[in-house]
């Protein structure tokens, strides 16, 4: 016969007192912390301190946005007929906003706007925490390689002085071969009234900016100009502009951009609206040329017929009925 054991009131309180023994002493703890607290004031002071030093070395970045309204170009009995497919289901009809912002981020649209504001050219400079850019107001001098054809790259190591001069340090080249060359330029020069240098690489020239409104430069600042392939600096900008319908209407258009330089990111947007407006007035007077042409043409053939018609009657000899 089996005898079924069950825990006397000793072995309770013997195995919970075994719990208790084995549980954490918060107060044990809180000792122990207490007696080493500089240990976590000093983690502290390390985590907030690396915290801080990410934060201002990373660069920041600002969102421009530009909204355009397309404007429907109605073309009377075919809108009417289309818009009547439409309502029955035989096919759905394409919004003209579609279009239009697809055709704004386009390369071709984006080189236009790389070219208008020379952005295969870029300045640096070495902030106090991370890397500036340079451009418009803060750019207080231009360069450009006319030596190097679009698709070259250089980067040109220059230093401005006070005084209006700046030293010219290494210049690095790409090769046909698909190489780079360094040459050590090592000459100062005043550009106030602009200069020309002739260099291994070709030809120098640099500018003052005029659109620089920042003050007169004190000690030396160290500037590096990289100049990049007008149409790879074109399509990495068509990747960055983004193009979206408004949520509220389908008539509007939102270009969004993010740079590290607000006025630069705003001009951006500015200009793809100004190259898009001139491509588009550009594309109807082609459209209107071309349909006057053929009209024109038609007009002549026309004429020609008419008067082959013309002559063919009057020359039709007549024809005399003997009566007797």
């Amino acid at each position: 016969m089996e005898q079924n054991e069950t825990p006397t009131t000793e072995a309770r309180a013997a195995a919970r007192q075994g719990l208790t023994d084995k549980a954490i002493d918060l107060r044990k703890l809180l000792g122990m912390c207490r007696k080493y607290w500089y240990w976590f004031v000093i983690s502290v002071i390390i985590c907030c301190s690396l915290g801080y030093i990410l934060y201002k070395r990373s660069t920041p970045v600002y969102s421009r946005e530009a909204q355009v309204m397309v404007v429907r170009a109605d073309n009377g009995s075919n809108s009417e007929i289309a818009s009547s497919f439409s309502t029955m289901g035989l096919f759905q009809q394409t919004p003209e906003s579609w279009t239009q912002m697809v055709t704004l981020t386009t390369p071709s649209v984006m080189l236009n706007v790389a070219e208008r504001l020379k952005l295969n050219v870029a300045y640096t400079v070495e902030g106090q925490w991370h890397p500036e850019k340079l451009y418009g107001s803060t750019q207080p001098l231009v360069v450009e390689f006319p030596g190097l054809d679009t698709h070259g790259y250089a980067t040109l190591e220059t230093t401005i002085e006070p005084g209006g001069k700046i030293r010219l340090g290494q210049l690095r080249t790409n090769t046909e071969k698909g190489g780079s060359k360094v040459i050590d330029i090592d000459k100062t020069v005043n550009y106030v009234g602009g200069v020309e240098l002739q260099t291994r690489a070709g030809l120098i020239k640099i500018t003052p900016n005029p659109l620089y409104t920042g003050g007169p430069i004190t000690e030396p600042v160290n500037m590096t100009v990289t100049h990049s392939s007008l149409y790879d600096t074109a399509v990495g900008l068509s990747g960055r502009v983004v193009a979206s319908l408004h949520p509220q209407s389908d008539q509007i258009i939102v270009l969004t951009l993010s740079d590290s330089n607000p006025q630069l990111a705003t001009d951006i947007l500015s200009t793809i609206i100004s190259a898009y407006n001139e491509n588009s007035l550009k594309e109807r007077a082609e459209i209107a040329e071309a349909t006057s042409r053929f009209i024109n043409d038609r007009l002549n053939v026309i004429e020609q017929e008419l008067g082959s018609l013309s002559l063919i009657h009057i020359s039709e000899p007549t024809r005399l009925r003997c009566i007797s």
